[in-house]
Parts: structure tokens; sequence; C-alpha cells
């Protein structure tokens, strides 16, 4: 074949031929890249759970240097900060009951007259080894020895254990004849004493109960002590406050 049409010929093809090759290099790049992305670890929804995001994402334990320590505990000053501070009020020994009550086990004593016996308000009413009720207080001492000492025994300031809590207050009686001072706010409780004058000053601390009268119906009742010092109860409709 003369050698013109041949030159000719392959400058009519060349571009094609380029073009060709071109096609099959990027084909083969293609599958290069295809084979790398296949290779990889697939990113499923498994995996994003796993790794979380930024709002997803599981919060971790803390370690322990990370933890703060709780706070401790704060409580109001000392427990026995708001307790009415008690001294013996008579000489030699004064004795302490397991009970209210004189015939109660001896726990402890007391002989130091400025010990500090902490009381915090705890009444309750029991015989005394002179056969009459007394008003007996829970205390606890400055060793730590807890239980009942009759309430007319010691002293706050000098003052009556009651009249220092500052709730002291004076009734008289409101019925004509005589005014019966029962054991219990009840009207079939023991009979402790009575009183005759509507000017004798009963002492009231502040401690009520509720009970039957002798009408067959539940009545307020108040814990008065006389001037003799017969403490009990009585209706609360048969006496009323003094003023002042």
């Amino acid at each position: 074949m003369n050698k013109k049409i041949i030159l000719a010929i392959q400058i009519l093809f060349f571009p094609f031929l380029f073009v060709g090759c071109q096609q099959g290099d990027s084909k083969q790049n293609n599958t290069v890249i295809q084979e790398e992305i296949e290779q990889q670890q697939p990113y499923n929804n498994e995996d994003k759970q796993k790794q979380g995001t930024a709002s997803d994402e599981p919060s971790k334990p803390m370690e322990e240097s990370q933890i703060e320590p709780e706070a401790p505990e704060v409580k109001d000053e000392e427990e026995n900060s708001s307790s009415l501070k008690l001294q013996k009020a008579v000489s030699g020994t004064l004795n302490i009951r397991s009970i209210p009550d004189h015939e109660g086990q001896l726990v402890g004593t007391v002989t130091n007259d400025q010990e500090v016996l902490l009381f915090n308000g705890k009444f309750e009413h029991g015989y005394g080894s002179d056969g009459a009720i007394h008003d007996w207080c829970y205390i606890t001492t400055e060793s730590g020895i807890s239980g009942w000492v009759r309430e007319d025994l010691v002293t706050a300031d000098g003052k009556s254990v009651k009249s220092a809590m500052g709730i002291l207050q004076y009734y008289r009686k409101e019925v004509e004849g005589t005014l019966n001072i029962r054991s219990e706010p009840k009207h079939d409780s023991e009979l402790v004493g009575t009183v005759e004058s509507q000017y004798e000053p009963l002492k009231f601390y502040g401690e009520i109960g509720t009970g039957m009268g002798s009408d067959g119906q539940m009545h307020e009742w108040y814990k008065i002590t006389t001037e003799e010092g017969v403490t009990g109860w009585v209706r609360s409709d048969y006496i009323w406050k003094e003023q002042g």
C-alpha cells in the first residue's frame, strides 16, 4: 500500500485510539478505587450505635478520680444544742432510773452539783420514794448516761424545769363546788386531788390530753399542778385562763 495512504489513515484514526486508551485507563483506575472501597469495613447502623454521635453518645462511667465525694451531711449544730441544761437541786446524790419510777433500775448517779444534764423536753409521771406521783425528766449526763430523774430534784439556772421551758400559764377553777384532779385524762381514772377554792392558781405547762368525761362525751383535758404540788388532769371546760 502507498506509504502516503497509510500515513493518512494513521493520522485519521489516532485521536480515536488515544480516547480509547484513556477510557481503558479510567476503567482500570475505577476498578482499583472500587476494590479499595470494598476492602474497607462497611459503616452500618450497628457501627453507628456503637460509636455514637455528638448527641446520642452514651455516657461513659466516670473514673474514681473524677467522681466528686459526697458532701458530708450537715447537721443542725449539735443535736444537744437546743437541749435545756439542768443541774441537780438536792444535796447528796441524784439517782438516775431506767424508768420514771422510784423502783426503776438504778442506771447512774449525779454527785457533782455543777454537772450538766441535757434535757430535750420528755416528761413522764411516776411514783417517787415518798409514794406520791411526780413528773420525771429524761436526761443525758455529760458522760453519756441516759435515764429518768424526778423533775423536782433538778433545776435550770435556779428555776424549775417547766418554768425554764417558758410555757407556764395559770388557770383557775371555773365551776361551782369541787374540781376533781385525775391521774389520767379520763373521768374513771384515779382521783389524786381536788380544788375547792376558785382563787387557787393552777399551773399549766402545756400538756393536753383527750378523754371521756362524766357526761359520756370526749373532752380536752389539761394537766395542772396545784399550789400544794398535786399534779393531775382536769377537764379544760372546768377551768379558765388567768389573764396577765
